[in-house]
Parts: C-alpha cells; structure tokens; sequence
C-alpha cells in the first residue's frame, strides 16, 4: 500500500493517506513524475 502525505491548499501538512484514500477524497498530495523521451529515425 503506498502512503501518501496530505496538505491544505496552503501547502500545510495534514498527515498522511493511503494513495486510494487520497483520491478518492480528493486531497492534495506531492507527487513526482518522470518521462523518458527518446527520438528514433527523428
């Protein structure tokens, strides 16, 4: 289960929310995304 750490839109920390839970309620949480890109035959 991953765990998530919950804030106000002011960015004040709540505490924390299984990843379920934090959608399903809608709360703001970080998050971090990484694309990889890579151009073949341009």
């Amino acid at each position: 289960m991953e765990v998530l750490n919950i804030f106000t839109k002011d960015y004040e920390l709540l505490g924390s929310a299984p990843r379920e839970e934090a959608h399903r309620y809608g709360y703001w949480h970080e998050v971090f995304h990484c694309w990889v890109l890579e151009r073949i035959n341009e």
